[in-house]
């Protein structure tokens, strides 16, 4: 369903007044972000594959696990968040082998720097069900959006790109190019 918006005329405001009050950008992590293979179209992958049980249940870190291959791509929603914050960018932030070997982290990035594809898919559907979430049934393609390279011990930034209105819903695939490449880790 569409959200209403919380801020009533607020777009009848002198902008570089109220631009004053937003931060220069806000750092959002996506509500989905999730695996869809090809090469097993109709597989879906566990929705929280980290979690695990104690003495006082099922503990979940939200952690979910990115995997990157020739035939593997990641699934991403996420809501924009804010008035006149309809710019996006996608950013990736890769340590040094170092800092994951302290938090007890791994990562495999082959090669060691990939120049991935960022797609905009069809957001008419509503929100993805994470649970029955597959090759099969995902939202279709629009248009390609951006690349974005990913490297160890760099952080890089996609170019930006409109990402809608406040409060809707912006989909987007993660893939590799057509040369490949391997990434895996638990994004945490």
């Amino acid at each position: 369903l569409r959200r209403p918006s919380m801020y009533i005329g607020l777009e009848t405001c002198n902008m570089s007044i109220s631009r004053l009050a937003l931060p220069d950008h806000l750092d959002i992590f996506p509500h989905v972000f999730h695996p869809v293979s090809s090469s097993e179209p109709d597989t879906v992958f566990p929705y929280d594959g980290n979690a695990r049980m104690t003495f006082n249940g099922l503990v979940s870190p939200g952690e979910p696990h990115v995997i990157l291959n020739n035939s593997t791509s990641m699934i991403l929603q996420m809501r924009v968040r804010d008035h006149n914050m309809e710019r996006c960018s996608l950013v990736s932030t890769i340590p040094t082998q170092e800092a994951l070997e302290r938090k007890n982290r791994t990562l495999i990035l082959d090669p060691k720097s990939v120049n991935l594809e960022i797609w905009k898919l069809d957001s008419s559907q509503g929100e993805i069900d994470t649970k029955t979430l597959s090759w099969r049934n995902r939202p279709r393609r629009i248009g390609f959006l951006s690349n974005l390279v990913v490297e160890t011990e760099h952080t890089h930034q996609s170019i930006e790109f409109d990402c809608g209105s406040a409060a809707r819903l912006l989909t987007l695939e993660i893939s590799c190019p057509a040369s490949g490449c391997n990434i895996d880790f638990w994004q945490e």
